[in-house]
């Protein structure tokens, strides 16, 4: 079940050798007894192990009559049955019926027994099968059937354990209480030799839990999965976070500003500025919004811009003057800019000229940068001094919402300086970069490829709008660029001749192709990212693209740890190899949820048991490492890793007293504001992954995909529940919608597929050739554009099959 990624189900094929009749019976049959067949094993947590047991047995039992039916028949019993017949594991059971015959003369040789030297009960080492059997194994050839076979022999005198692939096989040592050989034969193309070797090592570690005393009464959710090994592996990428930088974000680019005055800062189509120019300007307009606006820290300002060098003027402005500032898209609907700007309770928007009747409509006041409004010397006030904070917010992100209401993402200047350290170290952003600002203002890209670009001495390259879309290619030629970041589906549009002097191109917000690494990776450092707004751009980076690279590899943690969990509890680590949910702990984690504790107390989890229970032993020598309580009382774990006193009562090591003070990892005391230690808390993405176990363990981490109904759509983040809500309160003669993302055939993009049944019970009629048409609001046709639609007699609901998201998909791809 853990593999998978099934939490209650699991379905594999078992072949019994039919010699559990008595001699007689089997003597008198002619022909074969073994049997094969699919076995479904349900999993309730809270049963316990003696329940679940004993369930299995009882199933065994009942099945026995029906053992010889025969998978063809067993095939046409129902759906559910067939389904059920494709297993791609296979079970096989049998006796040794030879009570004489030793293990030793089974293997070809004596297998040595347990000792107290060893790790595990179990251990494993591999061995060629033609020596170890004494003739061949066929391995991945079309004379497998199953991605993997394991054989289980039951022997009166104890057994040994042998995982069989390819040409090689695995080896182990008697456990103490052996009841069991077991034989794993399977396709190293599909599993390989290092996860096989895990897998063994969790199957012992799991059944040494289930032989244990007193286990018939431990509950199945009580089981740990994960083995030692895992543990130690696991604990072993997640030892040390980057220090958090005690730092704002203006401060740094007013640094180059002193140290490389005249470099270049921002390279756009209406303006070329150096870093003393934007340190001047954006000073200047932060004194006039704190003076005229009364903006100071942990205020709001929303920016309503088109792509220029006066935007980016203005988001320093807003962080000179304490506030944060909330990019915005003008492309967007009003009804949902006015969303925004109510969320923020802001008194003002900063624009662009042509944005201001609109900005003037979405609040009480707008105020237009420009070059205009400096040339008419309307703010010439005094300096104005504003307090900044390190844990004072940066910016605010919003993104969709599942209610269809947007949700801020606050970012502080402590996380976002971090993060953007740490980016610029592993993607080569530094200050001979030229990063093209490509994404909506409403993409948290855009943050990468402004702010990122700045705080690591970079130039910001600005292309027209117009030129934007139509050719990027060539503003990208115009401005020298070497440095960007494109969605996957994206970067199909550019070929690697068009941008010759490209020498970064980092991928993300979507899933990477095969093709996209076929075509850059001899042309330019490419880098695969991964990373949701609240863990600010990237907390994810796979700066080892090479040609063959799986593409689902997004690397390793950059600016944190990752854990992966039990989808159904944080608390739990999944196995090495499993598929699990994805948590980021560090300190380039937002804040929060803007006006939703409730929201963000779901989704950043404060000190999941795992953290003390899987690392404090590798944490030992970390310094930094403190826990956040009560200061009356003493917890297990260690701080700078010193030695405390010890006695014959207490431990000398992992005793330590907690104090309830916050402190930052220079061991400065942080303010109680914002209410997060340096350690132990984590957002859960909701994303699933896994570790990457086929060569060396890394800590490298596969993509697998989402667990609730959110969806990337060329780079942007959306929830189907969004978008079904819109729909309906758009569309009103919906009567039940569903929506899914569908990949068409022979197209590289994917798709969302809006499916909805009409009130009335008949088709609209359509002439020869004509395409139905959907009446949809102008709101919703800035948000959604309909490629095409189709109508049909009936539509499956998710409530009636579960096949039917499959079904709705087969309708599309026709």
């Amino acid at each position: 079940a853990q593999y998978s990624d099934s939490s209650d189900n699991v379905v594999f094929g078992m072949t019994l050798d039919g010699l559990d009749a008595n001699e007689l019976d089997v003597a008198s049959i002619a022909g074969p007894t073994m049997a094969t067949v699919p076995v479904k094993v349900t999993i309730d947590s809270n049963h316990t192990v003696g329940d679940f047991l004993g369930g299995i047995i009882n199933q065994a039992n009942a099945m026995g009559p029906f053992k010889h039916f025969g998978l063809q028949n067993i095939r046409g019993v129902c759906p559910d049955a067939a389904k059920a017949c494709n297993f791609q594991s296979l079970l096989a059971i049998h006796p040794i019926r030879n009570e004489h015959k030793r293990i030793s003369s089974l293997l070809g040789e004596p297998v040595k027994t347990h000792n107290s030297s060893s790790t595990y009960l179990l251990e494993v080492e591999c061995r060629r099968i033609s020596s170890l059997l004494g003739e061949p194994v066929k391995t991945h050839n079309s004379s497998s059937t199953y991605l993997l076979e394991v054989e289980c022999q039951i022997n009166e005198t104890g057994t040994a354990m042998i995982a069989q692939y390819d040409e090689l096989t695995t080896s182990t040592p008697q456990m103490t209480r052996i009841l069991q050989q077991l034989i794993a034969q399977y396709d190293e193309l599909i599993t390989s030799t290092p996860q096989m070797t895990r897998i063994l090592q969790q199957f012992e570690h799991v059944t040494r839990q289930l032989v244990a005393e007193g286990a018939t009464t431990m509950q199945l959710k009580d089981i740990q999965f994960h083995s030692p090994q895992d543990a130690m592996d696991i604990a072993s990428w997640n030892r040390s976070l980057p220090p958090l930088l005690d730092t704002c974000v203006h401060d740094v680019i007013s640094g180059h500003a002193k140290a490389r005055p005249d470099s270049t800062a921002v390279c756009s189509w209406d303006e070329s500025l150096s870093y003393r120019e934007l340190d001047e300007l954006s000073t200047t307009f932060a004194h006039h919004l704190v003076k005229s606006f009364n903006i100071g820290p942990e205020s709001l300002v929303p920016l309503l811009f088109s792509k220029s060098a006066w935007a980016v003027v203005a988001m320093v402005a807003v962080l000179k003057a304490g506030a944060g500032y909330v990019p915005m898209d003008p492309s967007h609907p009003p009804s949902r800019l006015k969303e925004i700007v109510d969320a923020t309770q802001a008194s003002v928007i900063l624009c662009s000229p042509e944005n201001d009747p609109l900005s003037r409509s979405l609040a009480r006041a707008s105020f237009v940068i420009s070059r205009k409004t400096m040339e008419n010397s309307l703010i010439t006030e005094d300096y104005i001094h504003t307090y900044v904070k390190p844990n004072n917010v940066a910016y605010v992100i919003f993104t969709s919402g599942s209610t269809g209401v947007p949700k801020g993402i606050v970012v502080e200047h402590e996380a976002f300086c971090t993060a953007a350290s740490e980016h610029g170290k592993r993607t080569n952003l530094n200050t001979d970069s030229r990063v093209i600002h490509f994404s909506s203002y409403a993409f948290e890209a855009c943050i990468l490829e402004i702010l990122t670009t700045l705080f690591n001495g970079g130039c910001v390259c600005v292309a027209p709008e117009d030129q934007r879309l139509e050719d990027i290619a060539k503003t990208m030629r115009d401005l020298h660029v070497n440095w960007a970041f494109f969605t996957p589906s994206f970067i199909r549009t550019i070929r690697p001749d068009q941008v010759p002097e490209l020498k970064t191109l980092v991928l993300g917000g979507e899933a990477l192709g095969v093709d996209n690494i076929d075509v850059w990776v001899d042309h330019c450092y490419l880098i695969n990212g991964y990373g949701p707004s609240e863990t600010i751009v990237f907390s994810i980076i796979n700066e080892h693209v090479r040609r063959g690279t799986t593409p689902d590899s997004i690397g390793r943690p950059v600016g944190g740890t990752c854990w992966i969990v039990d989808p159904e509890d944080h608390s739990k680590l999944a196995p090495l190899g499993c598929i699990g949910e994805l948590l980021i702990e560090g300190p380039t984690l937002a804040r929060g949820y803007l006006n939703d504790a409730d929201r963000t107390g779901k989704a950043f989890v404060q000190n999941p048991k795992l953290v003390s229970q899987s690392v404090d032993n590798e944490r030992q020598n970390t310094n930094g490492c403190v826990t956040n309580g009560h200061a009356d009382g003493y917890a297990n774990g260690n701080i700078g890793g010193k030695l405390a006193n010890g006695s014959a009562s207490r431990p000398a090591r992992g005793r330590m007293y907690k104090t309830g003070d916050l402190v930052r990892y220079d061991g400065k005391l942080a303010n109680s504001s914002a209410s997060r230690p340096a350690r132990g808390r984590m957002y859960k993405t909701g994303d699933l992954v896994r570790y990457d176990c086929s060569g060396n363990a890394d800590g490298a981490i596969l993509f697998v995909g989402r667990k609730d109904g959110q969806v990337k759509i060329r780079g942007q983040r959306m929830e189907l529940g969004d978008i079904e809500h819109h729909l309906k309160s758009h569309l009103k003669i919906i009567q039940h919608i569903a929506i899914e993302q569908v990949d068409l055939e022979k197209r590289n993009n994917r798709y969302l597929a809006a499916f909805f049944s009409f009130g009335s019970p008949t088709l609209p009629q359509l002439g020869e050739g004509e395409t139905p048409t959907i009446p949809m609001s102008s709101d919703l046709k800035a948000l959604i554009v309909a490629a095409e639609a189709k109508l049909s007699e009936a539509l499956p609901m998710k409530n009636t099959s579960k096949k039917t998201p499959r079904d709705r998909r087969s309708i599309v791809r026709k």
